[in-house]
């Protein structure tokens, strides 16, 4: 990790949205792979919450990729840009069926 993304990642440490999932990411984006729940985003919102914090980075899908930990969240880096484009696609309307049956299908 960069010292740009790390100073980045203390800013949305402090102030953005934050949920289980998306605190668990940032721990594995900061290289923990002990000591921590796995807990993956299971709703369209918790999706969000990861979604606004990769984009927030650096080369944040980059760095995401690269340090997954656990199967589930494989499924998500594998599966990102289709995850991205149902999200960026369902976001007006505040309903995400489309994202929330593939995140389903990924088993999360």
């Amino acid at each position: 990790m960069t010292t740009h993304q790390l100073k980045a990642l203390a800013e949305w440490l402090l102030n953005g949205e934050h949920g289980t999932s998306s605190l668990c990411l940032a721990g594995m984006m900061l290289g923990s792979t002990t000591n921590f729940r796995l807990d993956t985003p299971s709703d369209p919102d918790d999706f969000r919450r990861c979604y606004l914090l990769i984009n927030y980075l650096p080369d944040g899908v980059a760095l995401f990729k690269n340090k997954v930990v656990g199967e589930k969240w494989k499924a998500i880096a594998e599966n990102w840009e289709e995850l991205c484009r149902l999200f960026e696609k369902e976001k007006i309307s505040g309903y995400a069926p489309e994202l929330y049956q593939k995140m389903k299908d990924l088993g999360l």
